[in-house]
């Protein structure tokens, strides 16, 4: 299901003023730092320097209610994993989040996935 054109705005409204917000994808947390719960609706919104996890109002999947976290963005940040006919995961600083597989472009675009865990080292750290 398409997300709506607003949710970028209304995340941006919660973060500092002047922050720009690359990348939105919608998700639910299932896990969070190995323990489980109640799966919860949570956005993704990616930044130049930040991945900001927010929490969603009560009975929305859209509309951002808090900051739940945030990590800092860096290549390889995310790990995706895709279990056949299940939803995708996508692990971001120990949450687990399932992501439709429509979404997974964007984490891919935002340059944040790693295949198999660990990013690559940097060949050339010096350059």
């Amino acid at each position: 299901m398409p997300m709506p054109n607003s949710v970028p705005g209304q995340c941006r409204a919660l973060l500092e003023p002047d922050t720009t917000v690359e990348y939105v994808l919608p998700g639910t947390m299932i896990l969070a730092h190995g323990v489980g719960g109640t799966p919860l609706n949570v956005l993704l919104a990616v930044t130049e320097t930040e991945i900001v996890v927010f929490r969603v109002k009560l009975l929305s999947r859209y509309q951002p209610a808090k900051i739940w976290a945030r990590h800092p963005r860096r290549r390889g940040r995310a790990t995706i994993e895709q279990h056949g006919s299940l939803s995708a995961t996508c692990t971001v600083g120990g949450l687990v989040i399932e992501i439709e597989d429509e979404y997974i472009p964007v984490v891919r675009a935002a340059g944040l996935d790693t295949v198999g865990g660990e990013p690559p080292l940097d060949p050339h750290p010096h350059l």
